[in-house]
């Protein structure tokens, strides 16, 4: 065990070899993280799902009534298909906040359409250079950490935009991009846009107290609850905790315990699932009352399904506009309300296979069919038409294979090729005058090469191939009529791979071993699709080879916010996880420990040096596991304790590492988390004191039982930005 700890400066703990760990010091302390996470007496609890593509808001008072109420007001958005509001933002050059939403792209277009009228002043009329508009940015706190488990099967989908030179630096410190590029090619501060973002959503979660006239008077009595993807890394997830921070959910001191909570988005969805098909049971135990009153017994076959009872193991794809964030989960103990507990039985898995994606492969087309360069060319003169573009766009992705019957024999994608049908998208004005602008002025060059001369944008459309085939593209009027073989292509590029992993993953043993996986839970935004339901049911679904029950609720895209605030009332609804990564400190341990032939060489003599006071040869940089990956943790484990010595500057440095090794030898690189815990000035620093961690959350868990400390059995929040 570990006798000495970390200091300021980074200085690893000894691992003795006869001495035991000192005594001199305070029991670890008595923590059951179970009972800790239900900590905290909240009127009220908020879920928030910051989404890719679109973002929601949810509350609950705190009155055991289980009523969730999801908004579906913002920007007025209950008038379109989806009920989320765009994730889209609309800042000043500054960086202060103008509009979020569905709004925001309305405000930003409407004011190149002021500077095209040249009706304001110069100063209004330049807005339109200097204002920033983003959209999906919160795909820069995934991008690395999302490749690399994207990499477990196929890739995701490559996108010059975001190629980047290979880098020595390890993942877990180049997954976050620190700017990001508004519309109009001018960059910002990630942490400024997502705060901005963060504050609209807590400013109109108060708008809803109103609404629901629930009287809030200070707000230590809210509970935020935020999701965030199961594949982040765990550094997205600290930025993420510590901008909802700085956003103002809470004070930076708040001394109110779990009053911030993040959730995984399949796990919120998990918890709405259950409680959907709860209430669906509760409807049919109340008609089969009704007909009980007719006749002595219901006939069997009338007598209502079971789903999702206990022991039965689903997969929930959580299927958004940036990931496929995928879950592998066992019902525990089935039921009503408090009594549902699942449990992860793999860990979460997934890749970049959102359907943000297929709006790329869209643009990719294009920039194929059109000259190399105009779409460039027409982003930047036209950024805010490029916005229309792009918005069109998915607003038709949204309707494809809308009205198409399912057919569970038939596979979907081959269908899609062989119909003679298309699909339309709207493309802005400006963009077709842009084309047959190029053409005319390409009108002399073409003929010199002896090539063919267009007399419109509708002509060269027509005569644009598809896999060797013209007429996949007609441009009618504004109209962009894409055949059903192109629309299909575009999706089945990023279903593909959310199919091959599902696959991959029903082969493990967790999912088949004593009772095999029997359900396949669809929820996000992109769960909304007909195309992706059929892709699912022909691939995976009940008349293919793994014959699972497709589940689908009746508003995939509220899954997630809703089930955030059912989180937030039970916290305990997952019993145990999987771990995908291992979890140590840094110590330094007697060489003769190791068998130095199955150690690289290099780094023996490296880190190998003479310890005086213990009189041996030692190793510096050893890890040391607390858990290893694919451990499963029980909510109701012991946090693992460490006896800390602090440094003579009165700080204990808390340095936490990780790695995908199941058994490391050496840490490599910096810490994922830190911490500098100050502690009283009259210090004896030859006393230790315990340092407990827990890993089986949704983030590193460190507890502290420190004298002299308010609130001396406390939790500490590690840093992720240092």
């Amino acid at each position: 065990m570990a006798s000495a700890s970390n200091n300021q400066s980074g200085k690893p703990i000894d691992i003795a070899v006869s001495k035991p760990p000192s005594t001199k010091g305070h029991n670890p302390p008595h923590i059951n993280i179970s009972e800790w996470n239900r900590r905290g007496s909240f009127k009220v609890v908020v879920g928030i799902d910051f989404g890719t593509d679109g973002s929601g808001v949810a509350i609950a008072l705190n009155d055991g009534s289980g009523k969730v109420f999801v908004d579906q007001d913002i920007n007025d958005n209950s008038r379109f298909i989806d009920v989320k509001t765009k994730t889209n933002i609309l800042l000043d050059e500054n960086g202060a906040f103008i509009a979020f939403g569905r709004e925001a792209t309305e405000q930003y277009i409407r004011q190149f359409d002021n500077d095209d009228d040249g009706d304001d002043d110069d100063a209004q009329a330049s807005n339109s250079n200097k204002w920033l508009y983003f959209s999906q940015f919160k795909m820069a706190l995934y991008k690395k950490a999302i490749k690399k488990q994207s990499s477990m099967t196929k890739g995701g989908p490559n996108d010059a935009a975001d190629d980047e030179k290979k880098e020595a630096t390890p993942a877990y410190k180049t997954d976050i991009k620190k700017e990001l590029t508004a519309a109009n090619g001018k960059k910002l501060s990630s942490r400024i846009v997502f705060i901005e973002a963060l504050k609209f959503m807590k400013k109109h979660a108060l708008k809803m107290f109103t609404r629901y006239n629930i009287q809030i008077t200070d707000e230590s009595d809210i509970k935020w609850v935020l999701s965030v993807p199961a594949i982040w890394s765990d550094k997205a997830k600290g930025l993420m905790e510590s901008w909802a921070i700085d956003a103002g959910l809470i004070t930076k001191d708040s001394q109110v315990m779990n009053q911030l909570v993040l959730c995984y988005e399949p796990d919120a969805a998990s918890a709405s699932i259950q409680n959907e098909i709860n209430d669906y049971k509760k409807h049919l135990q109340l008609q089969q009352n009704k007909n009980e009153e007719k006749e002595n017994e219901q006939p069997a076959r009338k007598r209502p399904k079971e789903y999702l009872v206990a022991g039965e193991k689903y997969l929930l794809l959580d299927l958004g506009g940036g990931t496929a964030d995928i879950a592998a989960h066992q019902v525990i103990a089935a039921g009503d309300g408090d009594a549902v507990t699942v449990k992860e039985i793999h860990y979460p898995s997934g890749g970049a296979w959102g359907s943000g994606y297929i709006d790329r492969h869209f643009i990719r087309l294009l920039n194929d069919i059109l000259e190399p360069g105009w779409l460039t060319e027409f982003q930047s003169l036209y950024p805010s038409e490029y916005t229309v573009l792009l918005n069109n766009f998915r607003r038709a992705k949204e309707r494809f294979y809308a009205h198409e019957a399912q057919d569970k024999v038939k596979d979907p994608s081959a269908a899609a090729y062989s119909k003679s049908k298309s699909h339309n998208v709207t493309l802005p004005a400006e963009l077709i005058e842009f084309i047959e602008e190029k053409l005319e002025k390409s009108r002399n060059l073409r003929q010199i090469a002896n090539q063919k001369v267009y007399e419109s944008a509708s002509e060269y459309f027509e005569d644009q191939t598809f896999l060797g085939t013209p007429g996949k593209w007609i441009l009618n009027d504004e109209k962009l009529e894409l055949d059903y073989s192109v629309w299909a292509s575009m999706f089945d590029e990023v279903i593909d791979q959310t199919i091959d992993h599902c696959r991959m993953l029903l082969k493990l043993d967790a999912l088949n071993k004593d009772s095999p996986c029997r359900y396949i839970c669809l929820v996000g935004g992109f769960s909304s699709s007909k195309y992706l339901q059929h892709r699912i049911m022909y691939e995976l679904g009940i008349k293919s080879e793994y014959k699972l029950i497709v589940i689908v609720p009746k508003r995939p895209s509220l899954s997630v916010v809703d089930g955030a605030v059912r989180l937030g009332l039970k916290p305990d609804f997952i019993s145990a996880r999987k771990l995908r990564k291992t979890y140590g400190i840094k110590v330094n341990a007697p060489i003769a420990r190791f068998t130095l032939s199955d150690l690289n060489e290099e780094l023996v003599q490296k880190h190998r040096y003479f310890n005086k006071r213990a009189n041996l040869e030692y190793l510096h940089c050893i890890f040391h596991p607390y858990v290893r990956c694919g451990d499963e943790i029980d909510i109701t484990d012991k946090p693992i304790t460490t006896q800390f010595y602090a440094s003579k500057k009165n700080i204990v440095g808390i340095d936490v590492y990780c790695t995908d090794e199941r058994d490391p030898t050496f840490v490599d690189g910096d810490p994922v988390a830190r911490k500098d815990v100050p502690l009283p000035a009259n210090w004896d620093i030859h006393q230790t004191f315990p340092i407990s961690f827990f890993f089986g959350d949704t983030k590193i868990r460190v507890f502290a039982d420190i004298d002299g400390l308010a609130d001396h059995e406390k939790e500490i929040r590690l840093d992720y930005e240092f």
